[in-house]
């Protein structure tokens, strides 16, 4: 595993924040879910770097990539126990749609458990729905995670652009 990181420069020796969550996403999800939790996280760097934005705000978004998946393979059973923890009731909105709890919950582990700044946690909170008014940092997640699930659907042809050149492919 950490051979795949270093090759692909995704590792970082001195970051152990990032070690940690490292850790953590192998212990907690799947091989297949993991490929995607790292497509995503790349595909957050090239939208930061597009972007201009600061490395600090990049590389805390980097780790908002990795953990905004982390409880997705979770059960109902404990997905509550993760809220119940933090004291945490989930709204009408959230309960609209069940599929989406994980980025409440993943959120909560982001901000108590790794101290990720409060533009990181709402960007992991929100990568499934979206709402109104949506942060650049949010938007950057949500995109990103959306970006990464097209490129996998194999019955559906989309040009890959490059953000670093602005052509598409």
């Amino acid at each position: 595993f950490n051979d795949y990181i270093a090759i692909r420069g995704l590792y970082r020796a001195n970051d152990e924040k990032r070690e940690a969550v490292l850790q953590r996403l192998t212990q907690a999800v799947s091989t297949e879910r993991l490929a995607h939790i790292l497509s995503v996280e790349r595909e957050t760097d090239r939208f930061c770097e597009w972007l201009d934005v600061p490395k600090k705000e990049t590389e805390e978004l980097r780790l908002a990539a990795l953990l905004h998946d982390l409880t997705k393979e979770n059960s109902p059973e404990e997905e509550e126990k993760i809220r119940q923890t933090y004291g945490v009731t989930p709204d009408r909105d959230d309960l609209r749609c069940q599929a989406a709890l994980h980025g409440l919950s993943a959120s909560l582990i982001a901000e108590h458990e790794f101290s990720l700044s409060a533009d990181a946690v709402s960007a992991i909170r929100y990568h499934t729905t979206g709402r109104a008014e949506m942060t650049v940092a949010e938007k950057i997640l949500y995109l990103a995670d959306f970006t990464e699930k097209l490129l996998k659907l194999e019955s559906v042809k989309i040009p890959s652009f490059d953000f670093t050149t602005g052509c598409r492919s």
